[in-house]
Parts: structure tokens; sequence; C-alpha cells
């Protein structure tokens, strides 16, 4: 989800400069609101509790630091 969280915040502050492409503007935010409700979703979960847990990158410092 991070991914896609960075692809649209690029793909938003690009259209921000620009003043036309309003439609596209307006389908980004939407995209990014609706990556957000998953998103605050998924941290309830114990499946995704478990899964940060046991990735070898994130393991406790994820929980520690959040």
């Amino acid at each position: 989800m991070d991914y896609l969280f960075d692809k649209l915040e690029h793909k938003k502050s690009l259209l921000n400069r620009q003043n036309s492409h309003t439609h596209i503007r307006t389908c980004v935010n939407l995209g990014w609101k609706k990556l957000d409700d998953y998103y605050n979703l998924s941290d309830d979960t114990s499946a995704y509790r478990a899964a940060v847990l046991l990735h070898p990158e994130h393991k406790l410092e994820w929980f520690q630091n959040h």
C-alpha cells in the first residue's frame, strides 16, 4: 500500500502544478481516499500485525516506532 500511496502522491503533485486534467485529479484524489480507508482498516487486523512482525525488515522495530 505504501508503494501505491507514493505513486498517488507523486501524481497529485504533478497534477496540482497543472491547471488542466481536473477529471484525472479527481480520480487520483478518490483513489487516494479509498486506499486510505483500506489502510486504516488493515491496522486493526491481527493478520496485518502478524505479517509486520514476521517481515524480516520490520520485525519489532516497526511496533516500537508506531
